[in-house]
């Protein structure tokens, strides 16, 4: 039986060594009788990993759609992401990349009131502040003075058309 050591196994998965001790616990990946790892069950495991062909991981997912990868799970479990759940203790999820880079950003902020990256020509709020140098009330009294054109599509996710604040020059205190 070829092992390999912890460290190295770890290194292998990308992940903390106390992630490990997890999975080997938890008898996901078999261990031999010197404390090492059996070499074999790694392979096995790491290869089930593997998303299927044409999917891509809830952290490449979360990239693509500006949204945090714990909410790839929940999407492709109600089926608004076509794709491949892996047991929730996993804690994750493949989406089909296709129906990822076809899914409508806004309309997934809208119907879902989940915090998105915004679109081409808008930038959030925080964005908008460090660009002009200006506080949040700022920001504020800037749209309700029509400088600035604000887009709020849901409690969780107002922009800021980028053109106006890029046009803006707030003049030194």
């Amino acid at each position: 039986m070829q092992t390999v050591a912890p460290d190295e196994a770890a290194a292998r998965l990308e992940v903390h060594l106390s992630h490990l001790l997890r999975l080997l616990r938890g008898g996901e990946i078999a261990t031999a009788a010197n404390g090492e790892v059996d070499a074999q069950s790694l392979e096995a495991y790491i290869a089930a990993q593997r998303p299927p062909e044409g999917h891509i991981s809830a952290r490449q997912t979360a990239e693509i759609l500006g949204i945090s990868p714990r909410l790839v799970y929940p999407l492709v479990a109600d089926g608004t992401l076509p794709g491949v759940l892996l047991p929730r203790a996993h804690g994750s999820a493949w989406a089909l990349r296709e129906a990822v880079e076809a899914l409508d950003r806004v309309e997934l902020a809208q119907t879902r009131g989940i915090r998105v990256r915004p679109p081409d020509g808008w930038l959030t709020s925080r964005e908008t502040c460090e660009i002009i140098g200006c506080g949040r009330s700022t920001l504020r009294w800037l749209v309700a003075q029509g400088l600035i054109e604000k887009w709020t599509v849901s409690s969780v996710n107002t922009w800021y058309r980028a053109a106006d604040v890029r046009a803006i020059e707030l003049a030194p205190a």
